[in-house]
């Protein structure tokens, strides 16, 4: 070793190292909260406010006009809030290694809400079904 690295070495060791930031698990917590909220509305809906409507000569329980609301929420729930909130967690995890090069990034966090986006294009796709029927009964 030569000696400017031992001492750029002890320098090191004395001067306080930079405070090891982490990732935020608030964008997951979220994105959990609004799947399953979502969820409860699709189950609520199919259950207390649904009618079987033929679709593609199937017997499927739609909503009624009546839970359009309903169904409007769950579908901003997911798949439009999951959906920011994983690129909310993408960006902010990106944005704080640039800022600290000693921030703890959890990418199975950002995994786990791609997986949640998925699942929450499922359910959006349940609740655009339920918003079509009332929109084409006030259509037609």
């Amino acid at each position: 070793m030569t000696s400017s690295s031992t001492a750029r070495m002890r320098q090191t060791e004395r001067s306080p190292s930079p405070s090891r930031a982490a990732a935020s698990p608030v964008w997951l917590i979220t994105g959990i909260l609004a799947l399953v909220a979502s969820v409860v509305i699709a189950v609520i809906v199919a259950v207390a406010f649904s009618a079987p409507i033929a679709l593609i000569g199937i017997a499927v329980p739609l909503a009624t006009a009546g839970s359009f609301w309903m169904s409007l929420i769950g579908y901003l729930l997911t798949p439009i809030v999951v959906m920011v909130l994983y690129g909310l967690d993408n960006v902010s995890q990106r944005n704080g290694l640039r800022a600290n090069r000693n921030f703890d990034i959890r990418p199975e966090w950002t995994r786990v809400l791609l997986w949640l986006a998925v699942a929450s294009m499922i359910v959006g796709v349940w609740h655009a079904l339920n918003m079509s029927v009332p929109i084409s009964e006030w259509i037609l």
